[in-house]
């Protein structure tokens, strides 16, 4: 069975008064139930970090500064998954895509083809 863990991010520190946390955490929950899996109780979190435009893109990233863990493949998943969100973001033209196309893929066992495909399906 896949571990799912939830990643909870939001840019500027006056959404932390706001309803992001509850609501990010929520939609995992759910997206959990309606797919057979089972949320892990750890969550990664950056909390008023800003990426936009690249800013802050080294100080994000919570589930991956600690080296010891970086390579575990569930901490692998989490930090690509948010490295694809941050280059897929003004759309599918980053010149960085590719790149996190093949780590997907090798993560994944699979072939950077089929690997294309499911995210083509997102």
């Amino acid at each position: 069975m896949f571990k799912v863990y939830s990643y909870v991010r939001f840019s500027s520190k006056a959404q932390e008064f706001g309803d992001s946390q509850r609501r990010q955490f929520t939609r995992a929950q759910e997206y959990c139930r309606k797919n057979g899996l089972t949320l892990e109780t750890t969550t990664f979190e950056d909390l008023g970090v800003s990426a936009w435009r690249g800013r802050n893109v080294d100080k994000g990233r919570s589930c991956a500064r600690d080296d010891r863990h970086a390579q575990h493949p569930s901490v692998r998943t989490v930090a690509l998954a948010v490295r694809l969100a941050r280059h897929t973001a003004q759309g599918w033209a980053n010149p960085a895509i590719p790149d996190d196309v093949q780590e997907l893929a090798a993560l994944l066992n699979l072939s950077e083809a089929a690997t294309q495909l499911l995210l083509d399906g997102i």
